[in-house]
């Protein structure tokens, strides 16, 4: 490659208002990533909420199962109690 060949090489022309139309994209792409925060934020809400009601109705649950394990036991003369421990 020479110094001929640089001379060569063309300007290349900017069309006009190109700047303006980069400022515009990255605006809108702000606004899209603003959105897509908010729906994360949605979904994580909804999640905690899903896996906090889980868990209520679980403990709620648990305790009516307690009972009718030991119903369950008492029926096949087991040791309900932890009186085996102390």
């Amino acid at each position: 490659m020479n110094i001929d060949d640089l001379n060569k090489i063309k300007e290349v022309e900017v069309p006009p208002f190109l700047f303006t139309r980069i400022q515009q994209k990255i605006e809108s792409s702000r606004n899209e990533t603003g959105n897509l925060s908010k729906v994360v934020t949605w979904s994580v809400s909804l999640a905690l909420a899903i896996i906090i009601f889980l868990n209520i109705n679980l403990i709620v649950n648990y305790n009516k199962d307690s009972a009718n394990i030991k119903s369950f036991a008492q029926s096949m003369d087991l040791i309900t109690d932890n009186s085996l421990y102390k």
